[in-house]
């Protein structure tokens, strides 16, 4: 006898995003039957800077990074977007052209193609809403940490970063090593290892095989900047 694989809700499926789980049930369903499920390996680049913008991603439980990428091949973190938001914002501000590069972390995310969305932006009545807010928070949190990155220390922006990544993921296990840190904070491996090294000792952290444990919350949440309270708040996480 075949044994049929259990029916799946489509809303289950794609609860792994906050951003969809923040919509209203009766739009939500509308939108879940346009979406797909898709897996994105360690450091796959999801768009490069300049490109065309064909799809829309929800990320589930884990993070993407937007980067600029300077001539030297140098990538600079300018965000991250997790479960709370979606990578594509451009759309929303009238362009299909990334300003960014979109670099996933492993895990799920839900995916549309940009021209369904569009559509549908039109027939939901909570999405275009839903996306231009976010859209607002995100530009809010770049030029916080265009600030922050120039007045803060290297500590107290490990912390920011590793905290917040903490909230995007909604606490799921940090699959972040230092080499991830260092290149997040636009900093030397060396100067990561000596801030890790300093945050281990005060029991905060402990790593192995380079990836990150955070032990002491309440003792991270006091070493970060202010930064910190203001990007939770902001993105609403």
């Amino acid at each position: 006898m075949t044994v049929m694989p259990p029916i799946v809700d489509p809303v289950v499926a794609h609860s792994g995003s906050l951003f969809l789980r923040k919509l209203p049930a009766q739009d939500l369903r509308r939108l879940v039957t346009h979406l797909t499920l898709r897996e994105f390996p360690r450091e796959q680049v999801i768009r490069h800077e300049g490109d065309m913008i064909d799809i829309v991603v929800f990320p589930h439980g884990s993070v993407v990074s937007l980067a600029c990428v300077l001539s030297d091949s140098t990538a600079v973190e300018s965000a991250t977007v997790g479960s709370e938001g979606f990578v594509g914002v451009e759309v929303m501000l009238g362009s299909a052209i990334a300003t960014s590069s979109a670099i996933a972390q492993e895990g799920q995310a839900s995916v549309i193609a940009l021209d369904q969305l569009l559509l549908l932006l039109e027939q939901i009545p909570s999405l275009r809403p839903a996306m231009l807010l976010y859209a607002r928070s995100l530009l809010a949190g770049v030029m916080r940490l265009a600030a922050c990155n120039a007045r803060h220390s290297l500590k107290q922006r490990a912390c920011r970063r590793l905290l917040l990544t903490l909230a995007q993921t909604e606490h799921r296990p940090l699959m972040i090593t230092q080499k991830d840190l260092a290149n997040a904070l636009g900093v030397c491996r060396t100067s990561v290892n000596e801030t890790c090294k300093e945050l281990r000792q005060s029991g905060i952290i402990d790593y192995s095989r380079g990836h990150i444990q955070i032990l002491n919350l309440h003792a991270m949440t006091d070493a970060a900047c202010e930064c910190y309270a203001y990007l939770k708040s902001v993105l609403q996480i």
